[in-house]
């Protein structure tokens, strides 16, 4: 009898029976191109399977490390005159592997097409810009936000806003 648990201790130690051991790793190489004009400085924040976004070049490559199986893709802090064109929502991955992923982006002259206002939602009058349809809204001015710094070196179309203690009016720039 001892002989039989002896031999079953050893056969589980050495690694027989069920195992819950993690899937293996595998690895992401991004491929990033974007082209156009005002192309975002700070690059785009990829995010796996709803975990905390990584950082990727606006060109370039990045490879990461992740577990084997299928995952979900989203990219997120584009400058507001960027695109995504073409980037995969979901891949499938295999352990001991490399899987390839091509993104590509497109970005137009900085402000153009964009509504530049004031708004006292974050108390004193701010400067906001956000596209017509009233996506990508954030704080131009801002450094480090993902619609960057307006540059004075930088050509911008000429930018319209302005405020009235009655209301506040949305100018397009185009």
């Amino acid at each position: 009898m001892r002989l039989h648990v002896l031999a079953a201790a050893l056969f589980l130690a050495c690694g027989g029976g069920d195992s819950t051991a993690p899937p293996g790793l595998a690895t992401l190489e991004l491929r990033i191109i974007t082209t156009g004009v005002d192309i975002d400085a700070d690059g785009f924040a990829l995010t796996v399977d709803n975990e905390a976004p990584r950082n990727i070049p606006a060109n370039g490559t990045s490879s990461m490390s992740i577990l084997s199986g299928s995952h979900a893709l989203a990219l997120d802090g584009l400058a507001v005159n960027c695109d995504v064109t073409s980037a995969p929502t979901t891949i499938s991955v295999v352990a001991g592997t490399t899987t390839l992923v091509d993104i590509q982006a497109s970005c137009t002259p900085y402000l153009r097409n964009a509504i530049v206002f004031v708004t006292d939602q974050f108390g004193a009058g701010e400067l906001m810009v956000m596209r017509p349809d009233g996506s990508r809204r954030g704080r131009p001015m801002e450094p480090g936000s993902h619609f960057g710094a307006i540059s004075p070196v930088r050509p911008v179309p000429i930018i319209a806003a302005f405020s009235s203690s009655i209301a506040t009016a949305p100018v397009c720039v185009s």
